[in-house]
């Protein structure tokens, strides 16, 4: 049990709290600007032009697939179809323009252009799937039918658990690069004087000043 803990948290969350984070924050903007069930009737984002739309958005972000979960719950609750949210959760982890650079730079363009073929072809045809399954606005009630499956408390409880964690591992990082941060070399504005060694004059000699003596 405690080393299942230890690998839950210490390292599964550690390693996803930062993109599960972004996702929240990102989510949490999608559905202040549009509320629950607002995109049910936009004609822009249903049917293939919400799938092209997603697939727009999904192919060049660099986002990883735990912050796209709650994004693409977001849209599905603002009323986007499920096979929208489905091509935007396949297209979005599965490449990036980074990615593409690479794969293009290394293999060249015919396998780059099978590899987004096959992305592309894969997400429509899922989410076409999907569409067909649970129609337009089905996400919505499934939303609403499920919304009371825990109690208030426990879900209260979960998210602080959650958010304390994303602090704990936060504040880790916070703490390990002020350590490797290298130390401040004293200057001026610590009230030291730097002078260089080559600046300094050497003072006479003995014999040069006995040498000018004699000769006077």
């Amino acid at each position: 049990m405690a080393e299942a803990f230890r690998f839950t948290y210490y390292r599964l969350f550690h390693e996803i709290w930062a993109w599960l984070l972004l996702g929240i924050l990102i989510s949490a903007a999608i559905t202040t600007i549009a509320p629950p069930g607002s995109l049910a009737d936009s004609p822009w984002a249903t049917g293939l032009t919400g799938m092209l739309l997603m697939l727009a958005i999904g192919i060049p972000l660099y986002v990883c697939a735990t912050g796209s979960v709650p994004i693409a719950a977001s849209l599905v609750a603002a009323g986007m179809p499920t096979g929208a949210a489905l091509v935007f959760l396949m297209a979005g982890p599965a490449t990036n323009i980074a990615t593409i650079g690479a794969v293009l730079k290394t293999f060249g363009k015919k396998v780059t252009a099978i590899y987004i073929a096959v992305i592309i072809v894969g997400s429509f045809s899922l989410g076409l799937l999907f569409n067909t399954l649970f129609p337009t606005g089905g996400g919505h009630h499934l939303q609403h039918a499920h919304g009371g499956f825990l109690p208030e408390w426990l879900e209260i409880a979960a998210v602080l658990l959650m958010f304390v964690g994303m602090a704990h591992f936060a504040l880790q990082t916070l703490i390990r690069k002020d350590k490797q941060r290298p130390p401040s070399s004293p200057s001026a504005k610590d009230g030291a004087v730097l002078i260089p060694l080559n600046n300094l004059q050497r003072p006479p000699s003995k014999s040069s000043g006995c040498g000018d003596s004699a000769d006077a």
